[in-house]
């Protein structure tokens, strides 16, 4: 996916603060606000669960 005008874009944290990550540049990333949203959601359901699959990141997919 690529941004387009309208679009609604946050910074995300790669490794997220909860985990260690940093506030640097190398750390960030942006994404659409619900690609953002299903991110957080995935990394929480994780926590809970004890599951650690090593993925620090949700980069967007092209299409």
């Amino acid at each position: 996916m690529f941004f387009q005008d309208g679009d609604v874009i946050e910074l995300d944290h790669i490794i997220p603060k909860s985990k260690g990550g940093k506030d640097e540049y190398k750390n960030w990333q942006l994404l659409h606000r619900h690609c953002h949203d299903e991110k957080t959601i995935t990394e929480r359901s994780l926590e809970r669960s004890g599951n650690q699959t090593g993925c620090s990141s949700a980069m967007p997919k092209q299409r």
